[in-house]
């Protein structure tokens, strides 16, 4: 991966390096590359609108089902140091980043 990796929390496994990803997103850049993509920590809404953990998580959506009504997502905070991967139900207000091939 350009950026790195994440924790994968089906699998129970590093895939690559999420530290290595957690410092190219949060603070845009990398050992190697520079992503040009400082994220912010969101928080999320939560179903029934309300907010949670502004300031402290970023979780990102990616494009990917994972079934039953849930997608997968990227979760980062700032005291974690790494990216991890979680799925979902799409009714959370998770933040989205939208990138042209």
């Amino acid at each position: 991966m350009k950026f790195g990796g994440y924790f994968d929390w089906e699998q129970l496994e590093y895939v690559d390096y999420p530290e290595k990803a957690y410092k190219a997103l949060l603070e845009g850049d990398s050992d190697s590359y520079r992503s040009r993509f400082s994220a912010l920590l969101g928080g999320w809404r939560n179903t029934d609108g309300s907010f949670s953990y502004l300031g402290h998580y970023g979780h990102y959506w990616s494009a990917t089902e994972s079934g039953g009504g849930k997608a997968w997502h990227y979760t980062f905070s700032r005291s974690g140091g790494e990216l991890s991967r979680y799925d979902n139900n799409k009714g959370f207000g998770f933040s989205c980043r939208c990138v042209q091939d």
